[in-house]
């Protein structure tokens, strides 16, 4: 079966810190450990929310899929993230991402030096080009 995958830990920090707050079935608490969105920080979500309780949604980072992310980030803030197939002597995965700003483009493929990063795996390359995204914010 094939299974999305997950943001890492740093991935979610940073989406929290741009705006992302959908909740996910998965969620880091503060220690970056993954699991279910409620019981990670002890939650019911059939309680009904009084004074004295935590606003849980400080003690959790939501762990959606790496397609969720992009696609928030295509329709929030106009991010196109593209991974393409590589061939340069080596098989690899480069990440591409292009913002939009009044119809111009600004794009990135690689790194800051010039260079092009190459990725073993697809998710890999994804998960920078996020990472990377996320900084445009």
């Amino acid at each position: 079966m094939i299974e999305d995958q997950l943001i890492s830990f740093k991935t979610a920090r940073w989406a929290k810190e741009k705006g992302f707050n959908k909740s996910s079935l998965s969620a880091y608490n503060l220690d970056g450990i993954l699991g279910n969105f409620y019981e990670i920080v002890g939650e019911n979500p059939f309680d009904w929310p009084d004074e004295d309780e935590p606003n849980y949604d400080d003690l959790r980072y939501s762990a959606p899929t790496q397609c969720t992310l992009q696609k928030w980030l295509r329709e929030v803030f106009n991010i196109h993230i593209h991974v393409s197939n590589y061939y340069q002597n080596t098989k690899g995965y480069k990440p591409e991402y292009c913002l939009y700003v009044n119809g111009k483009q600004h794009g990135w493929s690689g790194n800051s030096d010039g260079g092009v990063y190459l990725f073993r795996t697809y998710e890999d390359a994804l998960e920078v080009a996020l990472q990377e995204s996320l900084k445009l914010i």
